[in-house]
């Protein structure tokens, strides 16, 4: 390989493949090769190359100005990290079906989302007719797939999720796209006829 000025065999190997790949583009401005001065080589002058377009007029050794030459079809970069995570809301209820008093009720839902990861559970302090509490609920589990959330079997207080609380200060593990989400929740309030459930989760999704 002989632009006008003899170049080794391993410095010849490296600018044929700067030229096919066009990663020549990305090493200008960020301490690459110098491919402005006297032993400037093909790397400037290939089939995508133009040292007064691409990569800024010369002038003593010196470049001016940021490449701007259109990037050749087999150019490598880097891929982009991801830049979108979007707070979501996931609906934990049974509607208009109430739950009697001393039963189970066992909600499921399924984020159609990318890696959904919950970050706090409400329960509603609605109760037609009762105290309005979210203590008149008992959550029994909380289930990711076929994992309980719980650290133990056992069930928690309802009021520890309760929609005007701070914070429940809890961790859960990430859903993936469809994978069932559930909590088994029971009414021990007072209301006759039962109550329905109202909950939400809110969480981060990856798009």
């Amino acid at each position: 390989m002989n632009n006008g000025y003899q170049l080794s065999g391993d410095q010849a190997l490296m600018g044929a493949w700067y030229q096919l790949c066009g990663a020549w583009q990305q090493l200008v401005g960020q301490g690459g090769p110098d491919l402005s001065g006297p032993g400037a080589s093909a790397l400037a002058h290939g089939v995508y190359g133009d040292p007064h377009g691409a990569l800024g007029h010369h002038n003593g050794g010196h470049r001016h100005g940021q490449a701007s030459g259109l990037q050749p079809r087999a150019w490598l970069r880097d891929m982009a990290p991801p830049t979108m995570a979007n707070r979501q809301v996931l609906p934990m209820n049974t509607g208009t079906t109430p739950v009697p008093i001393a039963s189970t009720a066992q909600i499921t839902s399924r984020p159609q989302r990318v890696a959904f990861r919950p970050e706090r559970i409400f329960v509603s302090s609605n109760d037609i007719g009762g105290g309005g509490s979210a203590a008149n609920w008992i959550i029994n589990d909380i289930t990711i797939g076929n994992r309980s959330q719980f650290a133990q079997s056992g069930a928690l207080p309802g009021d520890m999720f309760s929609n005007v609380s701070i914070d429940s200060f809890v961790t859960f593990e990430t859903a993936q796209t469809a994978m069932d989400v559930v909590m088994i929740v029971t009414y021990q309030g007072a209301t006759e006829g039962g109550t329905p459930f109202y909950g939400s989760i809110i969480g981060t999704a990856a798009v």
